[in-house]
């Protein structure tokens, strides 16, 4: 998979590649636009990404348009995904932990 990665998008600006025990992730850009590929061993309902993403979802599902306006304003200007949610939500702490503590009401 790495050597792959390298072959396809190593010309790239902001071309970088990391290792942790289980994961790979190949960070590049293109036309500016900040792109993350992430490969890991773990099944993918298990991968803290996936659940970010679910919990995301139900809070999507329990707010209104004007929320998700903001969060997709916030993402235009650069703003991690879970970030975005901690500030709209007022979230305080590590935004990557806490937003699986928010309650949905």
């Amino acid at each position: 998979m790495e050597k792959l990665l390298i072959r396809l998008f190593a010309t790239h600006t902001e071309f970088a590649i990391r290792h942790t025990d289980k994961n790979l992730v190949c960070d590049f850009e293109i036309d500016n636009l900040p792109l993350e590929i992430y490969a890991s061993t773990t099944e993918t309902e298990k991968q803290v990404g996936y659940l970010h993403m679910v919990k995301e979802h139900q809070i999507i599902k329990s707010k209104d348009e004007k929320f998700i306006e903001k969060i997709r304003d916030l993402k235009r200007r650069g703003r991690k995904t879970e970030p975005a949610f901690c500030e709209l939500l007022g979230i305080s702490g590590n935004p990557y932990v806490e937003i699986f503590n928010y309650k949905i009401i």
